[in-house]
């Protein structure tokens, strides 16, 4: 519970070594912020006033004005003190001038999508130290939280949904304030998704909180798709009542070396982060929760399996550690600690499923019922580590605070370097909560440059989504392929269980 306050009003402030999570001030922080078309608005909540809520059909209004306002051409028109001029400029030099630096402005959320220093340096230098841009910055740093306004719609087939996904995720590369809790990104055809700052929460809590928030938005809307009316609906708002209400455009100013910054963010981001993620979403009907459960297994240790065996496939016979994390909701403050999936149980498991010895070398085919009584066992022995991991008795949590102390202290430690050479994730696993609709929960980036990362979300007992990630530029990874190993071993697992459904 002591995340959820969180969720609003908070920023990832970048720093040269270390971020700090900042949570701005309750009183001052009554808007949202909206990019749309390279623009940036600050939107109110509250009427002025009264201080009561806007409501749904109120926003609209603010809404629909936004983006009228954002569809008008500003490229070829002229701005006052906003960006550096020279007096022995031609016309034409300093319309080019303009140019150049409005669409370097458009492109300004490009910044937080920089390396941290990077960006913790441009922050500084040319928005903090910058009395026409600090405002503006405070503006959108401490603001409830970010909505994001993007053109198109989901195309079909599945995709159409890989695709639409990998966009909530990246972006356009200028289109999300990366830095922020989360930015609530609705497309053109009215689809819904987020983008989500991880420090300051974890993935439960927040798709919780979503959860409950879609949740509520049922029946929130008539036939012809407009919000229903409220009792505090005021259709007799006067002209000056809804001009202050009207959102407010945040403009920066921009000059030679903010432009530089910005455009050499936008580019290094589109080449080498959203061109090479290499997303996959597979919706597979027929593995839901309900079938681990038929055979007694937990649903969280059966797609465990499933993904280490789908992975050992994947490359060549080869094991590797599996981080996932388990919340510890046990404790005030809790988080996450590391389950270390991969142990003696689930490796004579996949090595029993694909009859192949220690070495990945071919062996003896087990029988059925060895696949299965190794099955049962993992499923068993996973559930006992990951409970062991909710009160407290993981290990990797730990390690980390003793890594820390001997950085902090100067006090080398030959183990604690040792254990953490040898940690090296290749494959970062992540559950969603049940969804009630159709939805695949959530996805997130490669834990490493030859690795994956796969989420996953079952809907109901019928069905399970998979997302999974990995990087185009790497010769030994494809997130289609590792999808295509999971189904295979999630299939192979039930035709080993059902074998013995009359026994």
């Amino acid at each position: 519970m002591a995340q959820y306050h969180l969720a609003f009003r908070t920023t990832r402030v970048p720093g040269r070594e270390c971020d700090l999570v900042a949570h701005g001030d309750r009183a001052e922080a009554d808007y949202i912020v909206v990019l749309v078309a390279g623009r940036i608005y600050q939107v109110p909540l509250y009427r002025q006033r009264s201080r009561r809520a806007l409501t749904p059909r109120m926003l609209l209004r603010l809404f629909e004005w936004l983006i009228a306002d954002a569809a008008e051409d500003e490229l070829s028109t002229g701005r006052d003190s906003s960006e550096e001029e020279s007096d022995g400029e031609s016309a034409d030099d300093t319309h080019t001038k303009r140019r150049s630096y409005r669409i370097a402005e458009s492109l300004l959320p490009a910044l937080t999508t920089a390396p941290r220093a990077v960006w913790a340096d441009a922050r500084t230098d040319f928005l903090l130290n910058d009395a026409s841009n600090h405002r503006p910055l405070h503006t959108i740093e401490n603001a409830l939280f970010v909505v994001a306004l993007d053109d198109g719609g989901r195309a079909g087939g599945a995709e159409g949904l890989s695709a639409s996904c990998a966009s909530y995720l990246c972006g356009n590369g200028s289109n999300r304030w990366c830095d922020k809790s989360f930015n609530l990104v609705v497309r053109a055809d009215g689809e819904v998704g987020a983008h989500v700052e991880h420090s300051w929460c974890d993935l439960s809590s927040f798709t919780a909180l979503f959860g409950r928030a879609t949740a509520a938005e049922e029946g929130a809307y008539d036939d012809d798709g407009l919000p229903r009316a409220l009792p505090g609906d005021r259709p007799d708002l006067s002209a000056a009542q809804w001009e202050a209400l009207q959102p407010r455009r945040l403009r920066f100013r921009i000059h030679k070396s903010l432009a530089h910054s910005i455009r050499a963010a936008h580019t290094a981001f589109l080449t080498d982060v959203a061109s090479q993620l290499d997303l996959h979403v597979r919706r597979l009907g027929g593995y839901g929760a309900g079938l681990p459960r038929h055979y007694g297994c937990s649903p969280r240790a059966w797609v465990q399996l499933a993904v280490q065996l789908a992975y050992y496939v994947d490359q060549r016979y080869t094991l590797s550690q599996v981080y996932e994390s388990v919340p510890m909701r046990s404790f005030l403050k809790g988080r996450t600690e590391t389950l270390r999936g991969v142990g003696e149980a689930s490796c004579r498991f996949v090595r029993a499923m694909t009859a192949r010895d220690a070495a990945g070398e071919l062996t003896d085919e087990c029988s059925a019922a060895e696949k299965r009584d190794a099955l049962l066992t993992a499923c068993r022995a996973h559930e006992q580590t990951r409970r062991e991991a909710a009160c407290g008795d993981g290990i990797d949590r730990h390690l980390f605070a003793l890594y820390m102390v001997s950085a902090g202290k100067q006090i080398p430690s030959d183990f604690i370097t040792a254990v953490l050479r040898r940690t090296r994730w290749h494959v970062s696993l992540a559950e969603a909560p049940p969804q009630q609709g159709e939805t695949p929960g959530c996805g997130f980036g490669p834990v490493a440059p030859d690795g994956y990362g796969v989420a996953y979300s079952f809907v109901g007992d019928g069905a399970l989504y998979v997302t999974v990630t990995a990087e185009k530029g790497c010769g030994t990874t494809s997130a289609a392929a590792l999808a295509d190993r999971i189904e295979a071993a999630l299939q192979t697992m039930a035709d080993v269980m059902a074998q013995f459904d009359d026994a």
